[in-house]
């Protein structure tokens, strides 16, 4: 969906936590996202933040399924991949973080439904309603979540946030 500079401005100025990241496109064959990061230091830290999220966290089967997706940096997990968190589709993966040695885990706005490359006003509404849950729980999120001038944050876009 495309949006006038004035209603972009107003849909990520509404937000605290999800952050809207422009597509690479191409391709890459990616789409725009609406996404939130934590960092995880640690495998007791991983455990924390699934339990604050109230996600399941499963257990691999230690290498005989070559057809898991084994959660980077803890091999004896699975990726969460797409549920529903409070009524909202999400996708949720932990990433190795080159730079820092340690996890990351994205929580990516992901609609089960509507597989489109766009970002709905009704995902801005999503981020919404979990960023209302987030204020809750004893969960530290990372802004931006992706680093770069793709996600308007105040880091890459003070203007915006002016």
């Amino acid at each position: 969906m495309e949006y006038s500079q004035d209603q972009l401005k107003k849909l990520v100025t509404g937000l605290k936590i999800f952050r809207f990241c422009k597509a690479i496109g191409g391709h890459a064959n990616d789409s725009d996202q609406l996404s939130a990061r934590i960092d995880i230091k640690d495998e007791k830290e991983l455990i924390r933040v699934f339990k604050e999220l109230d996600i399941t966290l499963e257990r691999s089967s230690d290498g005989d399924d070559p057809f898991e997706s084994i959660m980077a940096g803890f091999p004896k997990y699975l990726q969460p991949c797409h549920l529903m968190m409070d009524g909202a589709g999400v996708f949720i993966w932990v990433y190795e973080d080159k730079n820092s040695g340690g996890n990351y885990m994205l929580i990516d706005i992901s609609d089960p439904v509507d597989l489109s490359y766009d970002v709905s006003e009704e995902d801005f509404d999503m981020a919404k309603q979990l960023e209302k849950k987030f204020a809750k729980l004893k969960l530290e999120f990372t802004d931006p979540p992706v680093d770069n001038e793709r996600c308007l944050c105040p880091k890459y876009n003070p203007d915006i946030w002016k």
